[in-house]
């Protein structure tokens, strides 16, 4: 079965007494578009470090570029500093987040992020945070989200479905709806993928 519970507030928690699966859907009252789901992880996963493959996204058919929103959340009971590791930028290292308080840092064009806890001068540290991105914060053509994922669910091979992101008979449109993302979370060396 389902249950749907509205005016969730954030910091709010489910609980249950078998296991569950808990999705988060926004939008905006009355909109046409900016509807948004995702994963939620239970606390018992949350962890110190995660991972978002997903920067600005270019679709010529609404002629614009629709950046990624990384959504950064501190459940604990002390202020933390989160810092995130950007493409091609300096690391950008937050202010001091309050307890239940939430920091956000956008990426731009072809930009991956590594962000983890951190104290003041960018040094990781262990304390668990939860992280969501939204794709298309700016505009309210193409919004969709995603769960950001600690680093043990990393791994090295994804199975991904068959998204072919067009209507294949539309000969006329340039559109990719349907993108995959990688980021390398290796230090040193090189990265294949292989398709």
């Amino acid at each position: 079965g389902t249950y749907l519970a509205e005016a969730i507030l954030q910091g709010a928690r489910v609980s249950a007494d078998k296991p569950v699966q808990v999705l988060l859907v926004t939008g905006d009252i009355n909109s046409t578009y900016a509807s948004r789901d995702m994963n939620l992880l239970p606390t018992v996963e949350w962890g110190s470090s995660y991972w978002s493959p997903v920067g600005t996204v270019y679709n010529p058919d609404f002629g614009s570029d629709t950046y990624t929103r990384l959504f950064l959340f501190n459940p604990g009971p002390d202020a933390v500093y989160f810092t995130c590791e950007k493409y091609g930028v300096a690391n950008v290292t937050s202010g001091s987040i309050a307890a239940g308080a939430t920091w956000t840092t956008d990426l731009t064009n072809g930009q991956g992020a590594h962000c983890y806890t951190s104290n003041a001068a960018g040094d990781k540290t262990n304390k668990p945070f939860s992280a969501i991105g939204t794709v298309d914060t700016g505009n309210t053509a193409i919004d969709w989200s995603f769960t950001m994922y600690p680093d043990n669910f990393l791994t090295t091979d994804a199975l991904v479905g068959l998204g072919l992101g067009k209507d294949p008979t539309n000969t006329t449109s340039t559109e990719n709806a349907g993108p995959l993302w990688v980021t390398s979370a290796c230090e040193t060396g090189g990265t294949y993928v292989y398709v």
